[in-house]
């Protein structure tokens, strides 16, 4: 049920406000990063960010 409401949130997110979503595909990360109105290159360096658990996992994991 989570994850439905999390889907339908990013959904609101693209359809209302037009921003884009990139979540972390770790199962069990929270990391979610949504922008709108970024550069090409921006948003390819927040798509790795979102991407790689190692850069943003939790200090002492």
């Amino acid at each position: 049920m989570a994850n439905l409401l999390l889907l339908l949130s990013d959904i609101w997110a693209y359809s209302v406000l037009g921003m884009t979503t990139y979540r972390c595909p770790e199962p069990g990360c929270t990391v979610r990063i949504r922008m709108r109105f970024v550069s090409a290159e921006e948003s390819q360096r927040l798509r790795e960010l979102a991407d790689d658990h190692g850069r943003h996992q939790p200090k002492g994991k």
